[in-house]
């Protein structure tokens, strides 16, 4: 099922369509499918074959990040820290971010550190942020190389070093 929604989603090998693609996905999201439930979640934020619905689309992240979906959990940081929705809680942020982080993605560690960096969510500290960032950074995330950067002239979690900031900011 989820496989028939991305054929519709792509519109490969049949007739683009994204409320077919969002029929399929939704079959699939309703057996519990993280991937499924994650690319329907999406349709409502976006309002692709549906009309916008960002309740609905916090449920559907939320039922597929409590199964550890790692993208799903990154979404729900980024709603609850902007508070796309729903009303700004930046606990309920970190405890996302921190999930998906714990499991290695890229953003999530960068949207820790900023939190870790800005005291959102937690007390602020620079170098708790600065352990975030690097994790970001030492996987090729461009955000996290420059704000590396930026750490070490300014001297932020680390000794003021240019020649360590020069390093980041070529990445």
């Amino acid at each position: 099922q989820i496989g028939l929604g991305h054929m519709y989603f792509l519109g490969q090998g049949v007739t683009q369509s994204d409320e077919e693609a969002l029929r399929w996905y939704q079959k699939a999201a309703d057996k519990n499918n993280p991937d499924a439930q994650s690319m329907v979640a999406g349709f409502y934020e976006e309002g692709k074959g549906t009309s916008k619905n960002q309740k609905v689309a916090v449920n559907w992240y939320r039922k597929a990040a409590e199964q550890g979906h790692a993208r799903s959990q990154l979404r729900l940081g980024v709603i609850y820290s902007f508070g796309l929705g729903v009303k700004t809680k930046h606990e309920e942020a970190v405890k996302w971010y921190r999930k998906a982080a714990d499991q290695g993605l890229d953003e999530a560690e960068y949207g820790l550190a900023v939190a870790y960096l800005n005291g959102t969510g937690f007390k602020k500290n620079p170098t708790e942020a600065i352990r975030w960032f690097r994790k970001a950074a030492d996987q090729g995330y461009a955000p996290a190389q420059f704000n590396m950067g930026v750490r070490y002239v300014n001297g932020e979690g680390v000794a003021k070093k240019r020649s360590e900031a020069a390093k980041w900011f070529r990445k």
